[in-house]
């Protein structure tokens, strides 16, 4: 049921898909988006990330072409001659998908119907893994490790507005900055993409004001020699250039959240207001602190971590039991008992048998897969392992807590089962001489501590 995986994954070969048809959006529906060229996504850079070869018992990270639970999803076998391999859906926008195939990755803005290499700077590699956690996009390959897109923010927003526009600036996503950033605790700059549907007569501004309209810092596309001389500066001091680039399509400009003179500005909303192209536009801008501390991120993993463990035993338990009903199922439909009337018993004793035991697979493929309320086994190890992913990566993931509590209800679901379901189940199929089903002892290996209920599960 498992195959080995890239970067010291491990892939549970079925489980539901991530891909929320149901997902809801303040953004405008992709399925009616103009073509978008190249050009319009040529600044997005995929990051690579040496993880830590630590074998994580069972983790599905990202989601295989055609698993339990995607009949919403688009029937994706190949995109542009080459196999497909992994599929991701932004939850933010609908119809943004992601394609990781035996080539690379590609992208569609209308729900599957046209795709477009997404590839960039990644090198040509068979992506097995895809997955989104807050605003990245993460990219498991083979051989090449793991790649991060920071940002989707372009990729969320862009379509008629911005395609139309002289020019046009992305509404920036949210950034952390970290409580003491001379620290280095987190990463703090953020990261401005605005597009040029051709190159500029004049000078680019791009100002933030503080919420009381105040200018905080102020940059230009501006390269004399003073501002070169500036920018020189900065950049042998380990910061940011202070140059907006012209490029026709879409540019990146990374603000290191300093202020004019030099010092951290604080949280709280800003206005950014960039000029180009004879058009302004305005952007709210969110800045928060990030609080976490090395403690508490080591905490977090660890709660992590039990989750894994504990949802990979719980896997593997199910597992062995489901084919162990397969089996005995198998061996009712091949037994041939002699005489009329034994023949009459055993099929009797056979249907109620091969019943009791679809009755348990569909409970235990319950548990596995979820419902309308809980999400599956399977989901939840896979969230988990993709937010330890992106802890590993130096990024903020999506909160574990749901993903806990629906772990701790489904390892309740699968005791229960455990310890009543299946040796009833075994003693009405013992009737049909068939051999006894495997139990788990679930009670000491996956128990929860009292204290983590409060937290939602994931010990400790």
């Amino acid at each position: 049921m498992r195959s080995v995986c890239t970067i010291a994954f491990v892939c549970v070969a079925a489980f539901t898909s991530p891909l929320a048809a149901s997902a809801q959006s303040d953004q405008k529906d992709s399925a009616s988006m103009v073509a978008v060229s190249p050009a319009q996504i040529s600044a997005l850079r995929w990051r690579h990330v040496d993880l830590p070869h630590e074998p994580h018992h069972g983790q599905p990270v990202g989601a295989p072409v055609g698993g339990p639970g995607a009949k919403d999803s688009p029937a994706l076998k190949s995109v542009e001659g080459s196999q497909v391999r992994s599929v991701a859906e932004d939850p933010l926008r609908k119809g943004l998908l992601f394609a990781g195939t035996e080539r690379g990755v590609y992208v569609s803005f209308d729900r599957a119907n046209h795709f477009q290499s997404l590839q960039l700077n990644m090198p040509a590699a068979s992506v097995r893994h895809l997955f989104i956690q807050q605003n990245a996009l993460f990219a498991g390959t083979e051989g090449h490790g793991l790649w991060i897109i920071d940002d989707l923010a372009p990729l969320r927003q862009i379509g008629a507005d911005s395609v139309d526009a002289p020019s046009f600036l992305f509404k920036p996503s949210p950034v952390m900055r970290a409580s003491n950033p001379a620290s280095g605790a987190a990463p703090a700059e953020l990261v401005f993409y605005y597009e040029l549907k051709s190159a500029p007569a004049r000078e680019l501004t791009l100002e933030i004001h503080d919420s009381h309209g105040k200018s905080v810092r102020r940059f230009t596309s501006f390269a004399g020699k003073t501002a070169a001389a500036e920018d020189a500066a900065a950049k042998s001091a380990s910061q940011k250039s202070s140059i907006l680039s012209k490029n026709i399509g879409l540019n990146r400009f990374a603000w290191d959240l300093r202020s004019a003179d030099g010092g951290f500005i604080e949280p709280g909303q800003y206005e950014a207001i960039f000029i180009g192209n004879d058009s302004l536009m305005k952007q709210p801008v969110s800045i928060s602190i990030d609080s976490r501390t090395a403690e508490s991120q080591a905490l977090e993993l660890k709660r992590i971590d039990s989750g894994i463990t504990a949802s990979a035993t719980a896997i593997d338990q199910m597992t062995n039991l489901r084919n162990a009903i397969a089996d005995r199922v198998r061996t009712i439909h091949t037994e041939k008992p002699s005489g009329k009337a034994a023949a009459t018993q055993r099929l009797e004793q056979g249907q109620e048998s091969a019943a009791a035991l679809h009755d348990l697979d569909s409970k235990v493929t319950k548990i596995f897969d979820g419902d309308a309320v809980t999400p599956g086994l399977l989901a939840v190890h896979r969230e988990l392992s993709q937010a330890r992913i992106a802890i590993q990566a130096g990024m903020i993931p999506d909160p574990v807590n749901p993903s806990c509590s629906a772990l701790e209800t489904n390892l309740a679901a699968w005791r229960d089962l455990d310890a009543h379901a299946v040796p009833e189940t075994s003693t009405l199929i013992a009737k049909s001489s068939l051999a006894a089903l495997p139990t788990a002892t679930v009670m000491s290996i996956m128990a929860m501590p009292q204290e983590s209920s409060a937290s939602g599960g994931c010990a400790p």
